[in-house]
């Protein structure tokens, strides 16, 4: 490559001519620009986790204002701190997306600019959470806690439930125990566990609470969720289409266009989500507090996961068809 300064270029029509090889010149900032993208695009997704860390703390007016909006929100209705979370991860896996790493805030006063996201935002949250959604309203007997553990029950608390017995308003008079060979008296049996007249039954730790094939089904969903959202959002971002989101063919094919860098951004993905879902299931347990708290934690983490989604798609940009 060689630079020429005004003075040394031949210009035809506004365009400077490059003297050896009569093309149009490229500005040195035009070009510097390209070069780094370029290296952007070749650097890995591992290459890029410190990126991906910092992100959410790139516009910190932002990040707080998500993080309020969802408390403030989910307040009144989990899925609409949900819904606000997902809308500001759609913008800002649409910005990263184009090499745009400074802000992730919408637009609030711009009605088209905000509604269009916030369609193709629910276009993603329905194919990829709404057979979980489904399931869990339609299946009988089929309900997140049967499998975080929501069959464990202490068994004094089952007892407890049990009705009292009733005591006879006549008691009688016990008979003395038989003797045994020794001739000592034989010492009282234990009652079993669960006999009539205890007043308590047994707790069986292994009893099922769910059935087994609305578990399974649960499951499916589940992984379907966590499996399916970053490439329906994806598919949004990339399409700007409310039936293409929905349409998993549409997804399955992007994924095989991505290839290996899918992957590496499926599983960093993977551990956000999990990371997201275990805070946000021990916070809570934290009364008033734990809502606050955890509203940061997911903002950061929703912002995160944006950023490693937007990321791959703009290294992939020539196989997606987003340049």
């Amino acid at each position: 490559m060689k630079g020429y300064c005004d003075e040394c270029t031949q210009r035809v029509q506004g365009g400077a001519i490059c003297a050896a090889c009569d093309g149009l010149c490229v500005p040195t900032s035009q070009y510097g620009q390209k070069q780094e993208t370029a290296s952007q695009r070749d650097r890995s997704m591992v290459e890029d986790l410190g990126l991906i860390a910092v992100y959410p703390f790139r516009d910190p007016l932002g990040f707080a204002l998500l993080a309020l909006f969802t408390w403030v929100f989910g307040y009144f209705a989990a899925f609409l701190g949900q819904g606000v979370l997902m809308l500001y991860t759609f913008h800002a896996l649409t910005r990263v997306s184009n090499g745009d790493l400074k802000s992730f805030m919408p637009d609030v006063t711009d009605p088209v600019e905000l509604m269009q996201p916030a369609r193709l935002a629910f276009a993603a949250f329905v194919i990829s959470t709404g057979p979980l959604i489904a399931v869990t309203l339609l299946v009988p007997g089929a309900a997140l806690d049967g499998i975080f553990g929501g069959n464990a029950q202490p068994a004094v608390a089952h007892a407890a439930q049990q009705p009292a017995p009733v005591e006879d308003a006549e008691p009688q008079p016990a008979e003395p125990p038989a003797d045994d060979e020794g001739g000592q008296p034989a010492a009282d049996e234990e009652d079993e566990p669960g006999e009539a007249g205890t007043g308590a039954r047994s707790w069986d730790p292994e009893e099922p609470k769910f059935g087994a094939g609305a578990v399974a089904l649960l499951a499916l969903t589940l992984m379907w969720k966590l499996a399916y959202t970053p490439v329906a959002l994806t598919v949004a971002a990339l399409s700007r289409s409310f039936l293409s989101t929905l349409n998993p063919v549409i997804g399955i094919g992007t994924i095989g266009r991505m290839g290996a860098t899918y992957w590496h951004a499926m599983v960093i993905y993977t551990v956000l989500a999990l990371a997201q879902w275990t805070i946000g299931y021990g916070l809570d347990r934290i009364p008033i507090a734990g809502a606050l708290v955890r509203s940061f934690t997911d903002a950061y983490l929703s912002l995160a996961i944006a950023c490693t989604l937007g990321l791959a798609v703009f290294k992939k940009a020539a196989a997606l068809g987003w340049d």
